[in-house]
């Protein structure tokens, strides 16, 4: 995970790494990847998102500005964090 922390990524969105703008990464492994894109998850009606993880609370953000997620379940503590 070298290369993806050199590329900036802040996290994961299923399985898709993103930077701090919510851009997905280019990087080498990324075609092993063999999830749904991004771009189809947007376009559900309804997407949940579970992640309980307070670290995660920044690609949380950025998934849920870019709708990749309409319902969350996680933890009190992550919520909160969130809400700062």
């Amino acid at each position: 995970f070298e290369e993806l922390s050199h590329l900036g990524a802040v996290g994961d969105c299923a399985g898709i790494f993103l930077d701090a703008a919510g851009r997905q990464l280019e990087w080498s492994r990324k075609k092993l990847y063999t999830g749904v894109p991004l771009e189809t998850i947007q376009k559900a009606d309804h997407v949940i998102c579970v992640a309980g993880e307070p670290q995660k609370q920044q690609v949380l953000r950025l998934s849920a500005k870019k709708k990749y997620f309409n319902i969350l379940i996680t933890t009190k503590k992550t919520a909160e964090r969130m809400l700062l």
